[in-house]
């Protein structure tokens, strides 16, 4: 009788354990999206909106390379002959937070997230978004030096996406 209990047992353990993982994956699958990328829509059209995020982030002063700015829709149109509609990437870099993160070789791979990239496009109906990495959740996920590092620069990516 004992071992038919501890059977059951391990088996509604097993059912239970495999169920949660399933959710786990359905539900990360699901939100993690949403957890990655902020998007907004702006009130502004998409040339303004471009404009003054620029404005923005060098008033706050964070570096704003022009030659880290591509006009997608163009280079779409160019390689592939594909017209995408208005899609733009500017970025905006905090050189000391950066700095500091990527000389040390354990940061190195946040390298693909800095300098923070925000994406200004137009969707089918009519209206202009932004999108940012969400550095909040960023923050949380990496902790450490680059968590506190990314909730420095959360305030600052905030004000840089607000439009009036």
């Amino acid at each position: 009788m004992k071992n038919i209990v501890q059977k059951q047992s391990l088996t509604t353990l097993l059912i239970a354990f495999v169920l949660g993982l399933i959710s786990s994956v359905f539900l990360a699958k699901a939100f993690l999206p949403m957890l990655l990328v902020n998007e907004f829509k702006s009130p502004l059209p998409f040339e303004r909106t471009l404009s003054m995020i620029e404005a923005n982030a060098i008033e706050a002063g964070l570096d704003v390379p022009k030659e880290w700015q591509a006009d997608r829709r163009q280079q779409y149109k160019m390689r592939l002959g594909i017209d995408i509609g208005a899609n733009g990437l500017l970025t905006a870099c905090d050189p000391k937070l950066g700095a500091a993160l990527l000389k040390e070789d354990r940061y190195k791979v946040l390298s693909v997230l800095l300098p923070c990239p925000i994406a200004v496009y137009r969707k089918k109906d009519g209206r202009t978004y932004v999108a940012t990495l969400n550095v909040e959740f960023l923050s949380f996920a990496f902790g450490g030096k680059a968590g506190e590092s990314l909730k420095e620069f959360a305030p600052l990516l905030e004000r840089v996406t607000h439009l009036k």
